[in-house]
């Protein structure tokens, strides 16, 4: 389970924002992917940051910070390939995408070609369409070079600038996830959280619109991505993923620079032979993934951002006992981590969910939870972890028989568990309830 969020990453982050204003730097050296040669410092700049990724890369792997799904994976080159008929760009830049361990809303583009989407844009994106728009946006980036002009504007302004201070760090690595964290802080992470400019991310914008129309997705994604992006800023508190939503050109103005370029380009899109709808098809291939994405949000105190998450993966399969035993643990630590619940909320949403008297809402919460967590038994009774949030939950009403016979038959469907050792120290502490702590 990922550790707790690390308040000094964001600190880091915020400082990396306030040093990124205002940079700017002519990027007429850098050309496109296949316009051109760079000049022999640029290229050399370049194979550089090429090496320095290639060797972060490297680094997830082998802390397994990648999400492990082969379907996903060849999900995601069928779009792609349908995008950039040639993923291999040139010799050394090849189109491959990863799904990293990290709840926050993000995704990032390399030199190399490497393109990472955080786990947690898959919660937001509705169908096919909106995830080959923000493909297709990424794909941009890359075959422009962006990464590499925004790091030619940093080099301008320090002197002190390292190529061991941009080897992209995820912000899991901020919330000290898999051990990534002794990478430091990343400024090309910084990069892909503040974006590459107006001017280079409305062009990425334009870009991957004409890549839709090209590939016979429906444009209009980009708009629907664009007013989810809204709305979720106005629920949640700015953190790591809304930086990214607010720092790049506003979405507001994004989105109708969108709105302008299809106006535009209006008899095109009228001639535009749309394939069909795959939203189930986009559901089904994520569904495991959005589910897990719960959990790692729960893990970091993003209590709502998980219910909005599991609640969703529910819409669709409401028969799924994984998903009712994470809904019931999700409800179950609301009750111990109410800070986290304001640090999270926008003050209006607080400001509704503050608004119901606090022992009322938490017992609604422990009802909320014991109900997934028995209705996750009653689909799969063989299922282990239920047990183990009903024993939870009996300690927290000081139901102590019902715990106990609880604890027991989560280890007896479970006997390997990893946690088994603080199951049975529970069990232990029930005959003596004065020593079980206050909070699980």
């Amino acid at each position: 389970m990922p550790n707790r969020p690390c308040q000094r990453g964001l600190s880091l982050i915020a400082a990396a924002l306030l040093f990124l204003q205002g940079c700017a730097v002519s990027s007429s050296e850098i050309v496109p992917l296949g316009e051109g040669t760079l000049p022999a410092k640029l290229q050399q700049e370049q194979d550089e940051l090429r090496a320095e990724t290639q060797r972060a890369h490297q680094y997830y792997v082998d802390r397994r910070a990648f999400y492990e799904s082969p379907a996903l994976e060849a999900y995601l080159q069928e779009i792609a390939q349908k995008l950039v008929p040639n993923l291999q760009l040139d010799e050394n830049t090849k189109i491959q995408f990863k799904v990293l361990r990290d709840p926050t809303l993000n995704a990032s583009a390399m030199l190399t070609g490497h393109i990472y989407f955080h786990s947690g844009i898959f919660s937001k994106l509705k169908n096919e369409d909106q995830l080959a728009f923000v493909m297709a946006h990424e794909i941009s980036h890359v075959q422009r070079r962006d990464i590499l002009y925004y790091v030619q504007n940093l080099k301008r302004k320090t002197v002190s600038f390292k190529l061991a201070d941009i080897i992209l760090t995820p912000a899991a690595s901020m919330f000290g996830a898999g051990g990534l964290s002794s990478l430091g802080l990343s400024l090309m992470y910084a990069g892909s959280v503040t974006g590459y400019g107006r001017e280079k991310e409305s062009a990425a914008d334009a870009l991957g619109i004409e890549k839709l129309l090209a590939a016979g997705y429906d444009p209009d994604a980009s708009l629907s991505f664009f007013d989810d992006l809204l709305n979720e800023k106005n629920n949640y508190q700015k953190g790591l993923d809304i930086f990214f939503l607010s720092s790049h050109p506003s979405n507001e103005r994004r989105k109708n620079e969108v709105r302008v370029w299809m106006a535009a380009n209006q008899g095109r899109i009228d001639t535009l032979d749309i394939i069909e709808d795959r939203t189930d098809r986009y559901r089904q291939l994520t569904y495991e993934l959005r589910r897990e994405n719960a959990i790692l949000n729960e893990s970091f105190g993003r209590f709502y951002h998980a219910l909005d998450d599991i609640q969703s993966v529910l819409a669709e399969k409401p028969s799924d006992p994984v998903a009712h035993y994470y809904q019931g643990l999700i409800y179950l630590h609301m009750t111990e981590r109410r800070q986290k619940i304001k640090d999270e909320l926008s003050k209006e949403r607080w400001k509704e969910v503050n608004s119901v008297e606090r022992v009322k809402q938490e017992g609604e919460w422990l009802a909320a939870a014991i109900q997934s967590f028995q209705r996750s038994i009653d689909l799969d009774g063989a299922y282990a972890p239920p047990y183990k949030g009903m024993g939870e939950y009996y300690l927290k009403k000081k139901m102590f028989k019902e715990a106990e016979s609880s604890f027991k038959r989560y280890l007896e469907l479970a006997p390997q568990a990893l946690d088994r050792r603080s199951v049975q120290r529970y069990l232990k502490d029930i005959s003596s309830p004065a020593a079980l702590p206050e909070k699980l």
